[in-house]
Order: structure tokens, then C-alpha cells, then sequence
């Protein structure tokens, strides 16, 4: 052995096989990324160089799924809630998400003088575990939403297909789930809207890890905080898609 070998060798670094250098990360500090249809006028298209229909993270712009490919999921918590907007210098601006329960009512646009002021779109949402990351040991759950009409009544099928699920006393994380975006056109432009799917059984590992989130999610409750900057940074003409 050289001269030059054995003092690098003698300098070498007995490194831990695991993670660290995270010890000290706090967990309140997370942000969880939505799951996002790209629209043609989103944001995504030029950050990411992403093509309409595409399905990707809104955290890093990861791509998820193509247009028309089918995005498998495992849900473990549904929720629902109002998105409320406010209009301002002719577009729709977001103003602030609240919970919706049973017997909540609000018109869908309010208005003063005939004309729109504000509006409120019911969202159906889930936490959800992609099977990939799942066996790879780096899934960090989604928030997966649907609004928008027409994408609303896949959300409702959506909770259908999982209350039949809890009447034979199974959890929506029992199935693998899937969406696939199509392109719809109305007279308010041409949007990304989900079609969804029910699979078959999850296996043990899938079940597993997403009973884990389920309990963490329910405990911190309200504390999680989801990446809402689809929202925060998007402004709409007013189409209902």
C-alpha cells in the first residue's frame, strides 16, 4: 500500500449505515403536497415544463402520473370542506378554506347588486399513500381533492364506494383506489377533471402503513398543514369545472 493510500485510509469515516442529520426535525414543521391536476393556464406548466392533464405534487412538481394514466392510491382519512374565494380586479382569488359538515349550506356565489362577490366550492378530500412510495419505505401521504362539478361527482363516488367499504366493515384504505385525468371543455375554457376507480384489495404492507398515517393524522387533527399554494397563487376567470 502507497503512502498516499494509507493516510486516507487512516482519515476514513466510520459512517452509521441509517439516516441522520434529520434527529431534530419537528414534525409540525411537515407540509404535506395535494396531488394536482396541471390546468392549461396553471402555474405547473412553465415552473415545471408540465403538459395539461398531467397529475403531479404541488410540493416539488413531481410527476405522478401522464394525462389519461391511471394514478393508484391507498386513502386512509376523508374530509370535506368549503373553498371560498373573493372577486377582485375581474378573477376569482382565494380567501380561505373551512370545514364542511352535515347541514353546512351556502350559496354557490354571493351577491351584491347582481353581481358576484364571493363563492363557496365544496371539496372532497382524502389523505392517501401511494402503493410505489409504500414499498419503497418513503411514503409521506397526499391530500387528494376533488371540486370542480364535474370532478365533485367522482369525489361523491368516491365516498359511496368507501361507505359501502365501512358497511361490510372495511376502511377505504382496504382497497387501492385510482384517477386518471380527461380533458373537458365547456364555455368557460378546457380543464383537467379526474375519472375514478376502485381496485382490488391492498396488501398487508399498504394496510399497515396506512393504518400508521391514520393515527398520526388523527392526533395532530387540525395542526397538519397542507401545501395549499395551488390556491394561494392561482386566480381563476370563473369556470366551474
Amino acid at each position: 500500500m502507497t503512502q498516499v493510500a494509507t493516510q486516507t485510509a487512516s482519515k476514513a469515516v466510520a459512517r452509521p449505515t441509517g439516516s441522520w442529520g434529520a434527529e431534530d426535525t419537528v414534525s409540525d414543521d411537515l407540509v404535506l403536497p395535494k396531488i394536482l391536476i396541471v390546468q392549461p393556464t396553471s402555474k405547473l406548466v412553465q415552473k415545471y415544463d408540465a403538459m395539461p392533464g398531467e397529475v403531479r405534487s404541488t410540493l416539488d412538481g413531481k410527476l405522478l402520473a401522464k394525462k389519461g394514466e391511471k394514478l393508484e392510491f391507498v386513502p386512509f382519512n376523508l374530509f370535506q370542506t368549503w373553498i371560498h374565494s373573493k372577486w377582485g380586479a375581474g378573477r376569482w382569488e382565494f380567501d380561505s378554506i373551512t370545514p364542511r359538515r352535515d347541514g353546512d349550506t351556502y350559496e354557490y356565489e354571493d351577491l351584491v347588486d347582481g353581481k358576484p362577490v364571493a363563492k363557496h366550492e365544496r371539496a372532497i378530500n382524502a389523505y392517501v399513500l401511494l402503493p410505489g412510495e409504500i414499498k419503497t419505505g418513503s411514503a409521506l401521504p397526499y391530500v387528494l381533492t376533488f371540486k370542480g362539478a364535474k370532478t365533485f361527482q367522482e369525489g361523491k363516488k368516491f365516498t359511496t364506494l368507501c361507505k359501502q367499504l365501512k358497511m361490510m366493515n372495511l376502511a377505504p384504505a382496504n382497497r387501492v383506489f385510482t384517477v386518471r385525468t380527461e380533458m373537458t371543455t365547456n364555455d368557460k375554457g378546457t380543464f383537467g377533471t379526474y375519472l375514478l376507480e376502485q381496485g382490488g384489495p391492498t396488501t398487508d404492507a399498504q394496510l399497515d402503513a396506512a393504518y400508521t398515517w391514520y393515527k398520526e393524522v388523527r392526533a395532530k387533527g387540525d395542526s397538519i398543514k397542507v401545501d395549499n399554494s395551488d390556491l394561494e397563487s392561482e386566480t381563476t376567470t370563473g369556470a366551474n369545472f
